[in-house]
């Protein structure tokens, strides 16, 4: 799926002109640091919404401290609030080499990445599906990934081929042009929704990790399985019915875990992905 990421810098954007390009969804910038939002946030996220846009938004996270970060994290919550429902494609904490500069003292690999992971773990305490958006250098040298491996990575690199990590999304250009933007513009290949990458917490059971996703058109057993829990918690079909237990995930299923990850302050996408699967398992 083809992305873009903007932010105030990229000026007034034409969102109609910007579908017609092909753009099928964007990385909003919310804000800056513990206090600053995006001047064009709400005038970027109502233009994408209204054109039928997929939404994610990001924060550039500025803060030396777990403390900082989680003032970070407050106030983007606070933003994108009224706009849950409709932020699919995550909330990115943006951590990058003017964050680092921006501290006094120099941050080693271990603070950096406890600062970031406060971001990131309020950003799902309050039902969002939090990614991290970096670049090689921090990848191999700058964060422990393996204390974020639950986030879901969105990654730049400027190369000819797609970097060998497990990536939902790809930022493969800072220098593409869309209808409807003037000038340059992030470009993104978007491989799988945030929500669907199967990340290890230690906390999440071996049982869970091994379920499939599940989407309009899939069939079997785990299929059986939404449908029984939906129905048994009282979710109807499209037309308030009581929900079949045919395991085919048909037009009826979708709109039971719709209305499920409605009622779960889910991402409403009608897929039970990871974080829809954790909640139905409980």
């Amino acid at each position: 799926m083809k992305v873009i990421d903007v932010s105030h810098h990229n000026g007034v954007i034409d969102w109609r002109k910007v579908k017609d390009d092909g753009v099928e969804g964007v990385i909003i910038r919310a804000g800056f640091g513990t206090t600053y939002t995006d001047n064009r946030f709400i005038e970027n996220i109502t233009g994408a919404i209204k054109v039928g846009l997929k939404i994610g938004v990001y924060w550039f996270m500025y803060g030396c401290s777990k403390d900082a970060a989680l003032k970070n994290a407050q106030k983007c919550v606070s933003l994108i609030e009224p706009y849950k429902s409709k932020i699919i494609l995550g909330v990115s904490a943006d951590w990058e080499y003017d964050s680092d500069n921006k501290c006094t003292s120099s941050l080693t690999k271990s603070s950096r990445t406890e600062i970031v992971k406060t971001f990131c773990d309020y950003i799902n305490e309050k039902g969002y599906t939090a990614c991290i958006y970096t670049n090689q250098d921090y990848y191999n040298n700058k964060f422990d990934m393996n204390a974020l491996k639950k986030y879901p990575l969105w990654m730049a690199s400027y190369r000819s081929d797609k970097p060998n990590y497990n990536l939902f999304m790809w930022q493969y250009s800072s220098t593409g042009r869309v209808n409807g933007i003037s000038g340059n513009v992030d470009l993104n290949n978007l491989y799988k929704l945030p929500g669907e990458i199967q990340t290890t917490p230690e906390s999440t059971p071996s049982i869970i990790i091994k379920l499939n996703i599940l989407k309009k058109g899939s069939k079997g057993k785990e299929v059986f399985t939404v449908q029984s829990i939906l129905k048994s918690l009282g979710y109807k079909d499209n037309n308030e019915k009581e929900l079949s237990l045919d395991s085919n995930f048909g037009e009826n299923t979708e709109y039971a875990v719709k209305s499920y990850q409605r009622d779960k302050n889910l991402s409403i996408d009608g897929i039970v992905g990871t974080s829809t699967w954790n909640s139905l398992l409980k």
